[in-house]
Parts: structure tokens; C-alpha cells; sequence
């Protein structure tokens, strides 16, 4: 072998050694990075606790449908500190951090602390957040609403029903979030399908996927729905119509959810602000989608409501039928739901001003879509 041939071998094989030797110190490795990292963010310290339970032996069933991604629970429990924790195919999931019960977990320093965490803990190309527990809404205060058969307080989301009792306005859900990028907030839980609550949240999804009405407490197939949450590009079509397919086939009450484009909000704001120089009829009547005996106030059916406003401007009522199909753009629902008729339902809710619930009843002028839409 010549000297030619014998000096590139040398130098491959110093550069293999060098190779080796760097490959050897002493500093950590770097973990993989994740192609989606969702957190479930479960208030179950309440009357849920075991649908809790229920839900999360479906998530484990479906840890094998994750693929390269990381899924993180914080569970305020019943029995138990608040903790992070993640779901996988092993025997034991893995607590990443507990947490101290001096801070509720429905305060939104909490939700901010725990979205900084998962951020750290898990480095991953995307994220995704579903919200876990009870919720009415944008509503966010228990009075001025209250009657005899009242069994439920507005609260807008969660319930943590621990020595630090408390409730999280969607305002505060926003400004604790306030910086991060999600690929899609899925609300497991009642009400949140809402043009108030979706405008407060728009710049921080490009899609949220929700309820309008109550949903019943068995709330979605997580063990379907894995799967859709960290496939490539999350599919929140086919979440939704997994959610949606279990309801009419085991339970009598129901279920509606909608899918919504954040994308088309801005757009439904402007057209609204200009319906809102009508009126509806004297003699309409708005969809609900509260039980009467739940909340003598609420939510009722946008579409329905704006039709009525805009049948006299046939131009302006097209526009706004537009703008309205570009953000709802997929929605189900059964005939009825926790016995309210469906027939009128379009996948969306709003609140309607009113001489009894004035813009300060319940705090809604405190949110976005009074400022932009209402009040101007």
C-alpha cells in the first residue's frame, strides 16, 4: 500500500477517534424532540372525580396511538396534590412536577405556570391544550342570575372545589396564555362553543373545538381520539365526529360540538357590528342553549339570532351567513339536548343584551367581543 493511500485512512480514523471522544462527556443528552406535545389541564377536584378516573384509563389505553409525541396531564385530583404527569406505553406514568394547594387550580397563574412547565419539560414542534372540568362559558360571576331551581353558578371554566375554591373567567384563561401558539384548544366540557369565548382566545389557536350546550360528563372518547390529537397535522374534523358518534348511540341527552376557524373571526366580528344596528322582531324568540333550570340567563344560537336581525337586508344577511360558515365550519348535534329542541341549533353560541342582563351583568364588558362588536 502506498503512502497516497495510507495518509486518508489516518485522517478518516483520527477523525472517527475525535468523533468518539466528543461523543463521551460528561454533559446531558439532548431528549428528543417531540413533532406535539398536548397538555390536559384537569380540574377534577368536583363531583367529576371519577369520570376523571374513567378518562384517563382511556388516554392510557391509547398511549400506543401518540407516535413521536408527549402527552402531559396536570390533575388537581380529590386525593391528591396537583401534578404533572406524563401518559405512555409503559407501566407507570411518569410525575415530571407536583405542585403546592396554596394556588387553586382554576387561577390563571396556575394555568400559566403549568403551560411554562410542559414548555420546558417537554421541547416539542407544536402544541396542543384540552380543557377538562366544568365551564359555563364566557360568564364568569355567581350572581344576578340566581333562581329557585338554580343548581349550577356561572363560572366560566373550571372548578376546583378545594380550601382554594375558585373559578377562571375566560379573560383570565386568555391573559394566562398570552404569548403561546397552539395548534388546536379542545374544550372537554360544557358551553365553551361561544363567539365570546372564541374571540377571547382567537389569536392563540388557529381552531377550537367545543360544545355549545352541556355535554355529559362521560365527555370525549379519548381513546378515539389520541390519534387525531398527534397525527401530523391534527385532525380536530374527525375528534369531533368521535365525540359526537358516541352520544346518540349510549346516552338519552345528547351532544352537540362544533368546530370553529379562528381564522373567520375577525371578519364575523365586522359583519356584526353592522347587524347590530337591527333589531329582531318583537315577537322572536332566541334558541337557547342553557336549560332554563340551569341558568335563567346564557347562551343562545348565534345564526338564529343574526338571521333574524339581517332578514330585512338581504345583502347584509348574506355576508354575514358567509363570514359565519367560514368560522363554524363543522358542527353536529342530536335532536334534542338535555331536553332543549335542536332544530334551530347552528354549532355556535352568544349572549343577547337585555334590559334584565345588562352589559355588566356577569362581567361581559369585559370581554373583546363587547368592546369590538356591542358596544360600538
Amino acid at each position: 500500500m502506498s503512502n497516497v493511500q495510507i495518509r486518508p485512512l489516518l485522517t478518516i480514523l483520527t477523525l472517527s477517534l475525535l468523533v468518539s471522544l466528543t461523543g463521551c462527556d460528561d454533559s446531558p443528552a439532548q431528549a428528543d424532540t417531540a413533532n406535539r406535545a398536548v397538555l390536559v389541564y384537569m380540574l377534577a377536584n368536583n363531583d367529576l372525580a371519577d369520570y376523571a378516573e374513567s378518562d384517563l384509563a382511556e388516554m392510557k389505553r391509547a398511549a400506543g396511538d401518540i407516535g413521536n409525541g408527549r402527552l402531559l396531564i396536570y390533575l388537581q385530583s380529590k386525593t391528591d396534590v396537583p401534578r404533572l404527569f406524563e401518559i405512555s406505553t409503559s407501566d407507570t406514568d411518569l410525575t415530571l412536577k407536583t405542585y403546592d394547594t396554596t394556588v387553586s387550580s382554576a387561577d390563571p397563574r396556575r394555568l400559566k405556570e403549568v403551560v411554562d412547565d410542559v414548555r420546558s419539560i417537554a421541547d416539542a414542534d407544536s402544541y396542543g391544550i384540552i380543557f377538562w372540568s366544568h365551564s359555563t362559558g364566557w360568564q364568569s360571576e355567581p350572581q344576578s342570575t340566581l333562581d329557585n331551581r338554580m343548581s349550577v353558578t356561572p363560572l366560566s371554566f373550571g372548578y376546583d372545589a378545594g380550601a382554594t375554591a375558585g373559578r377562571m373567567k375566560i379573560t383570565s384563561m386568555a391573559k394566562a396564555l398570552e404569548g403561546n401558539r397552539f395548534d388546536f384548544i379542545y374544550f372537554d366540557c360544557c358551553h365553551m362553543a361561544t363567539v365570546e369565548v372564541a374571540y377571547e382566545l382567537r389569536h392563540l389557536t388557529p381552531f377550537i373545538a367545543a360544545s355549545p350546550t352541556e355535554l355529559g360528563v362521560d365527555g370525549m372518547p379519548y381513546d378515539l381520539n389520541l390519534r387525531c390529537f398527534f397525527a401530523p397535522k391534527a385532525n380536530l374534523s374527525q375528534a369531533i365526529r368521535n365525540t359526537f358518534s358516541t352520544y346518540p348511540l349510549t346516552y338519552t341527552y345528547g351532544c352537540s360540538i362544533s368546530l370553529i376557524s379562528t381564522e373567520g373571526l375577525d371578519r364575523l366580528a365586522y359583519v356584526s357590528r353592522m347587524a347590530m344596528k337591527y333589531a329582531p322582531p318583537l315577537s322572536y324568540t332566541p334558541v337557547r342553549y342553557f336549560r332554563k333550570g340551569v341558568l335563567d340567563t346564557g347562551i343562545f344560537d348565534m345564526a338564529h339570532y343574526f338571521r333574524a336581525m339581517t332578514e330585512d337586508d338581504p345583502p347584509l344577511a348574506r355576508e354575514w351567513e358567509v363570514a359565519f360558515r367560514n368560522t363554524v365550519t363543522e358542527s353536529h348535534s342530536t335532536s334534542s339536548v338535555f331536553m332543549l329542541p335542536a332544530d334551530n341549533f347552528n354549532g355556535l353560541g352568544c349572549h343577547i343584551l337585555s334590559d334584565s342582563y345588562p352589559s355588566s351583568a356577569l362581567g361581559y364588558d369585559e370581554l373583546a367581543w363587547y368592546r369590538d362588536v356591542v358596544a360600538r
